[in-house]
């Protein structure tokens, strides 16, 4: 199994036949004004090579954000696929909707994990509005 692609979307909606739409992607950085709060809603989508030895059993998918420490940010996503059989390499996409209200400010990297195996991972860096805002002249 291979990471194909990663990345971060608004919104993302998947279709009967493996694709999918997405609204809004390449998102790296979230940021707020800690004063009034927030919430931190997105979607990952990842693209999974398998070969055809990994098609026609069920894997598990795990998400986890953590900070540069290793500290999680959310409790980890687990989400169980079975792909169908197939006689040659196939993609499968995966859609998982992240939400945190409030996130602490920092650097984050999402990894991405399938049956227990580090398939790759994404940066996140959630950031203080004030901290771009020119600063006011007297």
């Amino acid at each position: 199994m291979k990471l194909n692609t990663i990345f971060l979307c608004d919104s993302a909606a998947m279709h009967p036949d493996n694709t999918f739409s997405t609204l809004r992607g390449g998102i790296d950085r979230f940021v707020y004004d800690p004063d009034k709060g927030g919430t931190l809603s997105m979607t990952l989508v990842a693209i999974v090579r398998l070969e055809t030895t990994e098609t026609g059993r069920s894997h598990t998918i795990e998400i986890s954000i953590l900070n540069m420490d290793g500290a999680p940010l959310i409790q980890k996503l687990t989400m169980p696929f079975n792909p169908p059989a197939s006689n040659r390499p196939t993609n499968q996409n995966i859609l998982a909707k992240l939400s945190v209200q409030n996130p602490p400010m920092g650097e984050y990297s999402i990894y991405v994990n399938a049956d227990g195996i580090e398939l790759g991972s994404h940066p996140l860096m959630v950031m203080d509005r004030r901290q771009l805002e020119p600063p006011q002249t007297p």
